[in-house]
Order: C-alpha cells, then sequence, then structure tokens
C-alpha cells in the first residue's frame, strides 16, 4: 500500500513486492539443501565429464590462450578479463582440464545466483523450479564446459541480476551490496560488451517504480551503476591508442548493404534458439514474456523488474535478425531472469495492481519442459560421444568439425619447420590456423598472421611484429592459393592435405625463404 493506504507499486502487496520477498528469503529451507545438492551435482557432472570425455581445445579457446601470454587491457573484439582469465589458468598450471574447470564453476555460480534471484522475488520453492529450468536448458551445458566468452558473461550477467535486486529493494541502502553491484558489473563490463547495457536496463525499471525512484534520487542509489563504468576507462584508452579496433569489429557485423528485410535470418535465430533453450522452453518463455508484457505496467515490483530485463533483449535481437544474422548464443543473458518469471508465472501467479486475482500460465508445463529439456541436454553431451561415427556417416555432420585436425596440422607444420633454424612462421590465413599453431605447436611457438589489406581482421595482426617476410616460413592455408607478392620469392617445400571426418579435406602448403636449407 502506499503512504496514503492505497495501493502502490513498490510497497508490500504480497510475493510480487520486494519488502516481502527480501525478508522470505533470509530463513533457511529444505529448498536450499536441494538446490545446494543440485548445484553440486551439476558441478560434479561437468568435472567428471571433462576427465571421461577429453576435448581439445576449440579455436576460440586456443585464440583467447594466445590473448593471455600477451596481458593488456583491450584486444582486437573483446575486453580483456577472458585474456586475463587464461593468463591465470596457464599460472595455475595449463591444460585443458584446468582451464575449462573456470568455465564449470562460472556455470554453477550463474545457476546459484538465478535461484537466490527466484527465492527472493517469489519463494525457495519457485526458485528450485526456474533452477531445474535452467539446468535443462539444452544449450547450456555445453556452453559451460568451454572457457569461450560466454560461460563469464552468463555468470556476471545473473550475479548482476541478483545483486542489483537485492540493492534496489532493500528498505534500506547496503554499501557492501552496493560494492558487490559496481564490482560484478564493471568485471562483466571487462568480459563482453553486452554487459555495457545492463544498469541502462535494471535502472529503467527502476525509474518505473515509485518507491525505488524515489530511493535513486533521494538515497544516491544510482551510484553503483555508474561506478561499474570506471572499469571501462583502462579498455577505452587502450582502444583510442589502436584506433578502436573493437568497434570496428562490432560494426563488422551490420554487412553494409543497407537495411533489407532477410527473414531468413529471423527463421535461422529461431532453429537455434529451439536448440539451444529447448522446444517446450522456448514456447514457454515466449508466452509468458508476451502476457506479462501486456500488462506490464501493473506487475509488481520483481517480476516487472524480471521482464525488464529480458523481454526488451530478446525483441531487440529477433528485430536485428530481420535485417543481420545473429548468433545464437548472444541471446542467452536475456533468457536468464525469463526463466526465473516463467516459474514464477507457472507456480505462483503474478500479482497485479488492481486485480484480485493472478495471471498465471504454464503450470501443467513445467514439469515436461523439464523432462524434455534434460533428455534433449543429455542426448547434446553424450550422444556425440557414444555414436559419433554413425552419426557423421549417417549424415555427414559432424558437430565435433570445428574440433578436428588441429594437432595434425601444428604436428606437420613443427616437424617440417624443425629444420630451418632461427625461422619464424607466418600463416595467411584465418585466426584459427594461427591460434591452433600456437596452441599444438611444439614449443607452443609465437605465430604470426600475414595481414591482408589495411584493416586489422584479427588480434594476430594488431600486435607489434613486423609484417615483413624476412626469414619467415609461409604457411598459406586453401587449395591452389597464392602467396602474398612479397612472397613471391618463396619457394615450396612441402604441402598437406587433411581429410576430416565429414568428408571435408583441408589444404596446406610450406613456403621458404630463398637461399635456406633445411
Amino acid at each position: 500500500m502506499g503512504e496514503d493506504g492505497t495501493a502502490g507499486r513498490g510497497q508490500p502487496r504480497g510475493r510480487g513486492s520486494g519488502e516481502s520477498g527480501g525478508s522470505r528469503g533470509a530463513r533457511w529451507c529444505r529448498e536450499d539443501t536441494v538446490a545446494i545438492f543440485l548445484l553440486g551435482g551439476v558441478l560434479a557432472f561437468r568435472m567428471i565429464y571433462l576427465g571421461v570425455f577429453p576435448l581439445g581445445l576449440t579455436m576460440d579457446e586456443a585464440y583467447y590462450w594466445d590473448w593471455g601470454r600477451r596481458l593488456a587491457w583491450g584486444y582486437y573484439s573483446k575486453p580483456p578479463l577472458i585474456g586475463w582469465m587464461y593468463a591465470l589458468g596457464e599460472a595455475l598450471g595449463g591444460g585443458e582440464r584446468l582451464l575449462r574447470s573456470f568455465a564449470a564453476l562460472f556455470g554453477v555460480g550463474a545457476l546459484a545466483s538465478l535461484y537466490l534471484l527466484g527465492r527472493s522475488i517469489f519463494s525457495p520453492r519457485t526458485g528450485l523450479w526456474a533452477l531445474l529450468l535452467l539446468v535443462a536448458m539444452p544449450g547450456l551445458g555445453p556452453l559451460h564446459h568451454l572457457l569461450t566468452i560466454d560461460a563469464p558473461t552468463f555468470f556476471f550477467w545473473s550475479a548482476g541480476l541478483t545483486l542489483s535486486w537485492c540493492f534496489l529493494q532493500a528498505p534500506r541502502s547496503s554499501l557492501a551490496t552496493g560494492l558487490g553491484v559496481a564490482l560484478v558489473l564493471g568485471l562483466g563490463h571487462l568480459t563482453k560488451q553486452i554487459l555495457w547495457v545492463f544498469p541502462l536496463l535494471a535502472l529503467a525499471p527502476a525509474l518505473a517504480v515509485p518507491a525505488w525512484r524515489s530511493r535513486l534520487w533521494r538515497e544516491g542509489r544510482w551510484w553503483p551503476f555508474a561506478a561499474s563504468y570506471l572499469f571501462l576507462l583502462p579498455n577505452l584508452a587502450w582502444n583510442a591508442a589502436h584506433g578502436w579496433p573493437m568497434f570496428g569489429h562490432l560494426w563488422g557485423y551490420v554487412d553494409g548493404s543497407g537495411p533489407q528485410l532477410r527473414f531468413r535470418y529471423l527463421v535461422e535465430l529461431l532453429a537455434s534458439e529451439l536448440f539451444l533453450v529447448g522446444p517446450l522452453l522456448l514456447v514457454l518463455l515466449l508466452a509468458a514474456l508476451i502476457r506479462a508484457g501486456v500488462v506490464a505496467r501493473r506487475l509488481s515490483d520483481g517480476p516487472l523488474f524480471l521482464w525488464a530485463l529480458s523481454a526488451p533483449g530478446i525483441l531487440g535481437y529477433f528485430l536485428f535478425a530481420l535485417t543481420e544474422r545473429v548468433l545464437p548464443n548472444w541471446p542467452l543473458v536475456f533468457v536468464a531472469s525469463g526463466i526465473v518469471l516463467v516459474a514464477g508465472m507457472a507456480r505462483e501467479g503474478l500479482e497485479l495492481a488492481g486485480a484480485e486475482g493472478h495471471l498465471r500460465w504454464g503450470r501443467g508445463w513445467l514439469t515436461p519442459t523439464a523432462v524434455t529439456g534434460l533428455g534433449l541436454a543429455a542426448v547434446l553431451l553424450l550422444g556425440p560421444f557414444l555414436a559419433l561415427p554413425r552419426v557423421v556417416e549417417a549424415t555427414g555432420v559432424d558437430p565435433f568439425r570445428r574440433l578436428r585436425g588441429w594437432e595434425p596440422f601444428a604436428a606437420w607444420v613443427s616437424e617440417r619447420a624443425g629444420g630451418f633454424e632461427g625461422s619464424t612462421v607466418v600463416v595467411d590465413g584465418h585466426r584459427s590456423h594461427v591460434s591452433a599453431l600456437a596452441f599444438y605447436g611444439e614449443g607452443q611457438p609465437r605465430v604470426r598472421q600475414w595481414k591482408r589489406g589495411d584493416k586489422p581482421n584479427s588480434q594476430y595482426e594488431l600486435w607489434e611484429e613486423g609484417n615483413e617476410p624476412g626469414s619467415a616460413l609461409l604457411v598459406l592455408v586453401g587449395e591452389d592459393r597464392e602467396p602474398p607478392a612479397e612472397f613471391a620469392s618463396h619457394r615450396r617445400v612441402d604441402s598437406l592435405v587433411l581429410p576430416l571426418p565429414d568428408g571435408t579435406v583441408r589444404h596446406y602448403t610450406l613456403l621458404a625463404p630463398p637461399g635456406t636449407r633445411r
């Protein structure tokens, strides 16, 4: 109720209000114990999985690993935190399992944060259902088995959700919680660019809730969100000193042909989200967001906060997909709060201002959604290993194609280049071949990428090594590929045709400077 006794947003109105949610969240309960065992089980499964089903680094992982060997305040396409994490992993001993254990820890941390969010806004039972739905997302497990940019991004976004909610709805401002918000969002800003919009989305519902809006100005509760951007200053200075490459990379996702409707991009995005989120859960999520959006102005504080941190982002990506290609992992951070909202709507209903009833939908879908999602997740994680040769033979599609062939390629280059003492290696091809040779090559050498054109296309083309042929060996990637003019006098040493299980082949040619002998 408002101060005059009338119903008002931001005041206690049952389970949807911040005040009641915060008081309910203080007492230990049976659901907390179940959540801890579930989170422990997820972590144990992922760590065992890394040991039983070892995988070589993907080329994105090898690329970031190479960043970690040259610490900086920024890199070509991303802020610096992913490179710093790989440097930390190498300092602790390195190796694929250790590096990927970071991803497993980030994943479980994100799940724990979202459980606490659902617990605080709704109830422990609803938080447990939200946790179960998240565990059942088929695509979330693989993203937390690989130390790419996605695992830390999902963690910082999820932790930011929980801490921001606690800070904004608390009757009294907490310096410790505010510092936590600033720290988590600040580190998130240094992880991936999508975190840069989080403070704006979090403050939007705060401005719509009278009690929160009053706290923003009277108590200055906007300060952690503003302070989080201070973490970006060194990265922005690095970008300015290097010609703003990160922003140029972002602009590169726009194909430059002008605003043309391409419905196939939207279809591709929807199909990929059905695969990553799960078919039933995606339907449940979109339906819940639409129904809650119709009455958004009447939602109580917690559901409004969840909706504002989910629906606008998902809608924005769907609209962007009408003209540009959207990668399937991009919208996943917005799915996080949306799934908590789904659990709340299905289990308890969303309380509306001025209405006696609750907006309730989807309760009967929760169990089949969780069971279906867990089944698909198991197939996705275990199926390729248990029946991979048959899958590839029957379909011609290898789900692990991007992991294939890198070690034999690196061994071939290392063996052939070993006879040319003192020679460096330059790769004329995609950065994947450069990072593969750097990680899997003998002695993990420093490898250069030949820069074609004026604008850099990877971090390798930004590093300070010279771009002159000199005494460098050149690895040409591709069949019948002509070497750059600067290498016209180099002679052919050897070539490699590397077949892959799906029937495709990779072609490599090694060239040596004139006058050199093995």
